[in-house]
């Protein structure tokens, strides 16, 4: 079954690791963003061998602002908050 996460960030630009549990070790995957402020670096790999980082850019406005990262068969939403 798809696995969802909600991820609540800094307004701040942020590099967080990504954990991809339970991904078998030889199984390929792939990274997407619904927003071009949100990325997985690398947008693909094999396995959990392979360490991937979500780079999350600054948020320039005073509004919150949401992304969907899909891996494979789960997502995480990614909620920023805005600027004071």
């Amino acid at each position: 079954a798809p696995s969802v996460s909600r991820l609540a960030v800094a307004a701040q630009a942020a590099d967080r690791p990504l954990i991809l549990a339970g991904n078998a070790g030889n199984c390929t995957w792939t990274a997407t963003s619904n927003a071009p402020w949100v990325q997985s670096v690398p947008a693909t790999g094999t396995g959990f061998f392979n360490p991937a980082n979500l780079r999350i850019a600054a948020n320039p406005s005073r509004a919150p602002r949401e992304a969907v990262l899909r891996l494979g068969a789960g997502s995480v939403t990614i909620v920023q908050l805005g600027t004071d």
